[in-house]
């Protein structure tokens, strides 16, 4: 994942933009585990804030296909439907390593 267009379209210079997303993926990796405990223990209302933070934080650097997943899990624990939350959690996953993968190669 190129993560230059997203520094860009938010004005922050690569080496910033860099350091802020690096703190990114190490939060949101903490937090799609308490998403997997909260799913698993079918605590909506722990699912909804993780799911909720996810949300946020992804959108503001700009990974809004990261921030629609969260955004749907949220959505998913208004209902108490904890399957939609599990199947959203490896694609959580994923949508984290591309960003990782961009950090590295830069």
């Amino acid at each position: 994942m190129d993560l230059r267009p997203a520094a860009s379209n938010l004005g922050l210079e690569l080496d910033e933009f860099m350091e802020i997303v690096k703190l990114f993926v190490d939060t949101a990796a903490e937090d799609i585990e308490k998403l997997q405990v909260a799913c698993k223990n079918q605590d909506a209302e722990q699912v909804k804030r993780v799911a909720h933070a996810l949300k946020g934080s992804s959108g503001n650097l700009g990974f809004m296909e990261f921030s629609e997943i969260a955004r749907k899990a949220e959505q998913s624990a208004h209902g108490s439907a904890f399957q939609p939350v599990a199947a959203a959690i490896p694609e959580l996953q994923r949508h984290l390593e591309n960003i990782r993968q961009g950090l590295a190669g830069e």
